[in-house]
């Protein structure tokens, strides 16, 4: 028998989390990093939990509670909120992994995903990075891979009433076209929610860009990904995403939301239709 393929980092970042529903990504995480090692898929895991949001002693007990030592978890607390990427680089930097795996607090992952998606890693070396299918909690699908986007599409999906959207133009931004059957390579942008890559090409990208603190960091990470290989949207990789729109989360988040993608559009493309 060969060894195993991969030794595997994670990173996930807690601001303020529902502490029920980061119990359910975590157990669901370890029941998928028992998977891939029974599977002999990776050799080693090492978790980060980065506390963002002053969790006092939570993230400690929660990572010592029964069903998640196959996490490996180190715990770290930042004295303040410093921001989404700048969170994810501290591990990335520490890592000497071969594959990194970025996850939100509210992304559920299904026991097979690390599997499907390491060994789509595995299986093609041209790949930097690969994103799963996704599901909202109501069963709805969540669309995490994205084509370069305008002004007018980022506020027509952020902002407009269901009624009022343009149906075909947001169905070509999120890639609603892409077969849900086998892998699409060359993905242009895919969301920061659950990110699989080789800890490599990350590192030679130098992780995320800290000058966002919030929202396209994971477009501006993508697009340079894909500079130096494939990103690829892997169906057979599933996971739960229980996200929420930037619109229903107050004027904070949109002031951020705008702020970010000015940078954005100034760092790359300017495109306003």
């Amino acid at each position: 028998m060969t060894g195993p393929k991969f030794n595997l980092s994670i990173s996930v970042v807690v601001y303020r989390s529902d502490h029920d529903l980061l119990r359910d990504v975590l157990a669901a995480l370890s029941a998928a990093v028992r998977q891939a090692l029974s599977k002999n898929v990776i050799g080693t895991c090492r978790t980060w939990l980065i506390d963002n949001g002053n969790e006092g002693d939570f993230l400690e007990k929660l990572s010592a509670s029964a069903g998640l030592a196959d996490l490996n978890s180190l715990v770290l607390h930042n004295d303040a909120n410093i921001g989404f990427g700048r969170a994810h680089n501290i591990a990335l930097c520490e890592t000497t992994s071969d594959c990194h795996l970025i996850l939100n607090p509210d992304a559920v992952l299904e026991e097979t995903a690390l599997v499907e998606g390491l060994m789509h890693l595995d299986r093609n070396p041209r790949t930097v990075m690969v994103c799963p299918f996704a599901e909202d909690q109501n069963g709805e699908r969540a669309y995490l891979c994205k084509r370069y986007p305008s002004w007018l599409t980022l506020f027509a999906r952020g902002f407009l009433p269901q009624w009022a959207r343009p149906v075909e133009r947001l169905a070509r931004y999120e890639c609603q076209d892409y077969p849900d059957d086998i892998a699409t390579h060359n993905v242009e942008i895919v969301s920061g929610c659950c990110m699989l890559g080789r800890t490599c090409a990350l590192k030679q990208v130098g992780g995320f860009d800290e000058a966002y603190f919030l929202y396209f960091e994971d477009f501006e990470l993508s697009l340079a990904l894909g500079q130096n290989g494939s990103i690829d949207y892997v169906p057979s990789m599933r996971i739960v995403h229980h996200g929420g729109r930037t619109s229903s989360k107050g004027l904070g988040h949109i002031g951020m939301f705008g702020r970010s993608a000015l940078r954005f559009f100034r760092n790359n493309d300017w495109r306003w239709m």
